[in-house]
């Protein structure tokens, strides 16, 4: 079906050359009622273009917070906390406390409950009850992590980031606004250093703030190139893996979200290796390795580079990397660390990525290295 509509990006975008034209995703967002899979993996899934469904049939969910307080008062959920500091909105630090469904949603609207944040509860893990009640939407080809349940206080939002998956996300209560990016240099979206903590890639872009404030501090951000929606109840965004994004309560709200990718073997790897994607995702996975450098067995991991990754992209996206992209993914690697494999000794044994302490509330940005637990490491999603 044709795009019934087309939501405005935030800003024009100034002329550019054909070339320049090529490289950036267009300055609208396609909304559709109803798209078939084989139309949505060539428009969008497979080229990396986000899209908006209004009110899919394959996901009818009607919950709201209050509902859900009512019927599972008791559920042990993990919130952050101190949500409204500059260290957490950057991708700094942040606490994790242990509470209720029925005592979170109850502080929801107090001072206490604006700085806190019910993030990426795995629906089948912390609330089985609801698990029945969740079908897959039929754009997903093949789900990586989820779904997850997520409620967010009125102005609840975080620095822009980026995410190593592709993600629907469906607001069943509240507006959240999305401003996105796509793909492109990374020096022009201040990235935080390789070694950051979390899963995700966050930029040191505040997009809250003015145009104005925005250019002066930061001069090579694209800003005429990034989109702005409001979705509304019963809207899902499709994001692509890597499409850099920051997203704003408006509301109390209550969303779900589904974190995926192409179906086959190795399809989603071979995807996020090509052009659009290939600096993104290199320096995702740098951004992992760095995160064990000052652990006693790093030289031994990047030794056992090639068995550590193959657990890892298996974990991650339930994929097997085919032999030539796991030498290409290892040379950048090694290329970046250089002399340092070299030095490492032969006989250190070192634990794979596979063997972190996972915390089984975890969304699969949360990445682990091999020593810290999920309580120290920071992570962001919607």
């Amino acid at each position: 079906p044709q795009p019934q509509v087309q939501a405005q990006a935030h800003t024009q975008a100034q002329p550019q050359s054909k070339a320049q034209a090529q490289a950036q995703a267009p300055n609208t967002i396609q909304r559709y009622g109803e798209i078939s899979a084989e139309q949505f993996k060539k428009k969008h899934l497979e080229a990396g273009v986000p899209c908006l469904l209004h009110k899919p049939a394959s996901f009818g969910l009607g919950w709201t917070i209050d509902s859900l307080a009512k019927r599972l008062p008791s559920a042990q959920i993990l919130v952050r906390i101190r949500t409204d500091t500059p260290l957490y909105r950057n991708g700094t630090k942040y606490a994790i406390e242990r509470t209720t469904l029925g005592a979170y949603c109850q502080r929801l609207h107090t001072k206490k409950g604006l700085s806190s944040y019910m993030a990426a509860q795995n629906i089948p893990r912390v609330f089985p009850q609801l698990e029945g009640e969740v079908s897959l939407p039929s754009i997903v080809a093949k789900k990586h992590n989820g779904p997850y349940l997520w409620i967010a206080p009125k102005g609840h939002y975080e620095f822009m980031h980026m995410d190593p998956d592709d993600n629907v996300l469906v607001v069943l209560e509240g507006c959240k606004r999305v401003r996105m990016l796509p793909p492109g240099p990374l020096q022009h979206r201040y990235p935080n250093p390789l070694g950051s903590k979390g899963k995700t890639i966050q930029s040191q872009v505040d997009l809250s703030l003015s145009r104005e404030e925005i250019v002066a501090k930061y001069p090579l951000f694209p800003y005429q190139h990034m989109l702005d929606v409001v979705l509304k109840p019963g809207d899902m965004l499709f994001l692509p893996a890597f499409y850099w994004h920051q997203v704003t309560s408006l509301d109390a709200s209550l969303s779900v979200n589904i974190f995926f990718g192409d179906s086959q073997r190795n399809n989603y790897i071979n995807k996020l290796m090509r052009t659009h994607n290939k600096q993104a995702f290199y320096y995702w996975v740098l951004n992992i390795i760095e995160q064990n450098r000052n652990y006693a067995n790093f030289n031994a991991i990047l030794r056992l580079l090639e068995d550590s990754l193959t657990i890892f992209f298996q974990k991650q996206w339930h994929e097997k990397p085919e032999a030539s992209q796991l030498e290409a993914i290892c040379k950048h690697i090694r290329t970046h660390f250089g002399k340092r494999i070299l030095d490492s000794s032969a006989d250190v044994k070192s634990k794979s990525f596979d063997d972190a302490e996972v915390d089984s509330n975890a969304p699969p940005e949360n990445f682990i290295n091999t020593h810290v637990n999920v309580h120290s490491t920071n992570s962001k999603r919607p």
